[in-house]
């Protein structure tokens, strides 16, 4: 939804398949119960073991959409790696005491009771309970001088701390400030050159600032005799 897609955007594990642009774990089979009622699926889902992983829930409604792909004017659902795929499914999310969110993979979001009248699929997912807000951004220093290194927004002030979690699509500037002793001579990894660093957050990223000990400026003294002329210069390095 208006991020880059990384290549490749899905990479299969077994009967697992991660989304590399949310982090997302999804299982390969999207129609591993058929079709139940509410509370059935969650329970299906929270139950389910799977490529090692314990802890699979139901998607919430962002999610789900999280998988279309909005440059497309029909079918936003690609199907690719998914196997037995549906055209709905429920969301973990409640749209009052007697219905609950399901998303149509065509783009539409509605909503279904939970009784059972109207069965809805399972698909189950695995990550935090913010699948999409995890994005870590992360700071490293190197070089001999010393700085901080602040972002907008803000998150990151290191300084002490040097990592944080941003939204998928959030662009980050970095800034490097440079103590009185020392220069910023550029950024690597994610960022290059020595001006702001700026990342769109689509993936985890990590960004090395380098700094440098600014030289000490060399400084003379001067002796001269009783009539004005040079007789010594001592050149003096600060420690």
């Amino acid at each position: 939804m208006g991020v880059s897609w990384p290549s490749p955007r899905f990479s299969v594990s077994g009967e697992c398949v991660t989304d590399n642009l949310t982090g997302l774990m999804w299982t390969k089979d999207a129609n591993r119960f058929g079709a139940q009622t509410w509370q059935t699926a969650l329970n299906s889902a929270n139950g389910l073991t799977l490529c090692g992983v314990t802890d699979w829930r139901l998607p919430n409604v962002n999610e789900l959409r999280s998988l279309f792909d909005y440059s497309k004017d029909t079918q936003l659902f690609d199907l690719s790696p998914f196997i037995n795929s549906y055209m709905t499914y429920w969301s973990s999310t409640s749209a009052n005491m007697g219905y609950a969110f399901n998303v149509w993979m065509e783009g539409a979001v509605g909503n279904a009771v939970k009784d059972g009248s109207y069965p809805v699929y399972v698909w189950p997912v695995h990550a935090g309970q913010s699948g999409l807000d995890n994005l870590a951004l992360s700071v490293s220093k190197a070089g001999a001088g010393s700085g901080t290194v602040t972002s907008e927004p803000a998150g990151i002030s290191c300084g002490a701390t040097c990592s944080a979690q941003f939204n998928a699509g959030t662009q980050v500037i970095l800034t490097a400030t440079p103590n009185s002793d020392s220069t910023f001579t550029g950024w690597s990894d994610a960022c290059t050159g020595t001006g702001t660093c700026d990342v769109t957050m689509d993936t985890a990223k990590s960004v090395t600032a380098t700094f440098t000990l600014t030289p000490d400026t060399p400084r003379s003294l001067h002796f001269t005799d009783q009539t004005g002329i040079a007789v010594s210069t001592v050149s003096l390095q600060t420690p």
